[in-house]
C-alpha cells in the first residue's frame, strides 16, 4: 500500500511545463477511465496499484484523493471521453511527453507505463 506523505510536492516538475498539481490531476483522470464497466476488475485492481504507485514515487496525492481534494481549481482532462480508450492511450502519452515521467527505459516508471499501456489497449477499439 502507498505511503500517505504529510507534504506533497508543489509547484512545477522538474525539466517539464507542469506542476504536481496537473500531474495528479493526470493520475485522477486515468483512475477514472479504468472505472469504466468494461473494465475487468483484475485489470481495474492492477491499473489502481499502478497509478497509486506513480503517486507515491512522485509524492503526490494518490488519485482517489484527488477527485476528492482537488489542489487545481479545474482539472485538465487527458482520459477517457465518451468511451474511447484510443484517448487513455493518448492520456498515457502524456506521462512522458507532458510531465517527464516514465520516458527512461529501464526504470520502473518506464514499466510501470508500458503495463499501464498494456492494459488500456485491451479495451480500445
Amino acid at each position: 500500500m502507498p505511503a500517505v506523505f504529510e507534504v506533497y510536492n508543489e509547484g512545477k516538475m522538474p525539466n517539464t511545463d507542469f506542476t504536481y498539481e496537473e500531474f495528479e490531476g493526470l493520475l485522477a483522470n486515468c483512475y477514472l477511465s479504468f472505472t469504466d464497466k468494461r473494465v475487468s476488475r483484475e485489470d481495474f485492481k492492477k491499473a489502481t496499484e499502478i497509478l497509486k504507485g506513480f503517486a507515491e514515487r512522485k509524492k503526490v496525492q494518490p488519485p482517489e484523493n484527488t477527485l476528492e481534494n482537488p489542489r487545481v481549481p479545474r482539472l485538465r482532462s487527458y482520459a477517457l471521453n465518451e468511451g474511447s480508450y484510443s484517448e487513455i492511450l493518448d492520456a498515457l502519452g502524456a506521462f512522458w511527453h507532458d510531465f517527464n515521467v516514465g520516458g527512461e527505459p529501464y526504470t520502473k516508471d518506464r514499466e510501470e507505463r508500458d503495463k499501464l499501456i498494456e492494459i488500456a489497449r485491451k479495451y480500445s477499439s
